[in-house]
């Protein structure tokens, strides 16, 4: 899930197979869905651009890209998420992230669930690994998804685990949400995406109730 600047909401569907982003106004109405034409395979994550020409960047997972259009959902370019210089490694997409200096991060997960960013600017890649598996504060269960704030901060939908936890730029632990309760009004059951605003407003997909919670 996404915001562009007109407050439009962006949503991405891995179940369908034909449009797979849908955009709702600001209360909620839907206005139209694309992503049929640049053949996506399982978005899960989602994030815009809006400095200049406003872009919308698609996690194609399983296809390890990440394809681009404009907000009227026309298909402009792709590139695939390498996460060495040369070009040799690749990883599965599941996010994507603007921090507070206009960089784009794209997020993906290693086997044993450490999460990976990695960010490219002036052909230097930054690239920064950290979590892995278990129920502990710093460990994950279950796919995750995430963002990076305005004050760069890492935050992080650990869907299984019920939580979203919260971690600096360097991958260390800060803090996380309260403990959740299933149904509880106001709490997140499984977070399963997540985005932060300009103004540090954290919104999260709740797949439990089929909600999104700010």
């Amino acid at each position: 899930i996404t915001v562009d600047r007109n407050g439009r909401y962006l949503v991405t569907d891995v179940y369908k197979t034909r449009d797979l982003v849908y955009v709702y106004s600001e209360t909620g109405q839907y206005q139209f869905s694309f992503g049929s034409e640049g053949r996506i395979s399982t978005p899960m994550g989602i994030c815009v651009y809006s400095s200049g020409n406003i872009l919308v960047f698609v996690a194609d997972t399983f296809n390890r890209r990440v394809q681009v259009f404009n907000m009227e959902g026309v298909y402009l370019r792709k590139f695939p998420t390498v996460v060495s210089v040369e070009g040799s490694e690749t990883m599965n997409p599941y996010d994507m992230s603007i921090d507070g200096k206009g960089h784009l991060w794209v997020i993906g997960q290693t086997v044993s669930l450490e999460l990976i960013l990695m960010q490219a600017v002036n052909r230097t890649i930054t690239k920064v690994t950290f979590g892995g598996r278990g129920s502990k504060a710093g460990r994950f269960s279950g796919l995750n998804n995430a963002a990076v704030s305005p004050s760069n901060e890492i935050f992080v939908a650990d869907t299984l685990n019920r939580t979203v936890q919260v971690f600096n730029m360097e991958g260390a632990y800060l803090r996380k949400f309260p403990t959740v309760v299933l149904g509880g009004e106001g709490r997140i059951s499984m977070p399963v995406g997540i985005y932060v605003d300009s103004s540090g407003n954290i919104l999260v997909a709740d797949e439990y109730d089929s909600s999104v919670e700010m």
